[in-house]
């Protein structure tokens, strides 16, 4: 299935999310996901010009199925701790994890 999402969309450019994660069961398939993340994403969104969401693949935590309350939890942190990384931040403190996770538009896609 090809999703195209136009420049109407609320967002930056095309694409309505600041962050797009992929969760995935272990680090092995988080790695391969990771490495094909950027050209299926180039390849189904026409980000209208804008820039590109964060793009992630998080295994579930020491390689154990948390099943898809825990992949959501985990998708989150990762995502926001990317989202505040991304805007400058080296170490983010608490007060900018929470402010970022109330702002953030973020996808996740379980897998």
């Amino acid at each position: 299935m090809t999703m195209t999402m136009t420049p109407e969309s609320p967002g930056s450019g095309g694409c309505p999310f600041d962050c797009v994660v992929v969760t995935c069961p272990n680090r092995r398939s988080a790695d391969a996901t990771r490495a094909v993340l950027p050209r299926v994403f180039d390849r189904a969104v026409d980000a209208g010009g804008g820039p590109r969401p964060v793009l992630l693949a998080v295994a579930d935590p020491e390689g154990r199925r948390v099943g898809s309350g825990g992949g959501t939890l985990n998708a989150m942190d990762a995502a926001v701790r990317a989202l505040v990384v991304a805007r400058g931040s080296a170490s983010p403190a608490w007060p900018d994890l929470l402010a970022a996770a109330l702002a953030a538009r973020v996808l996740i896609v379980h897998s």
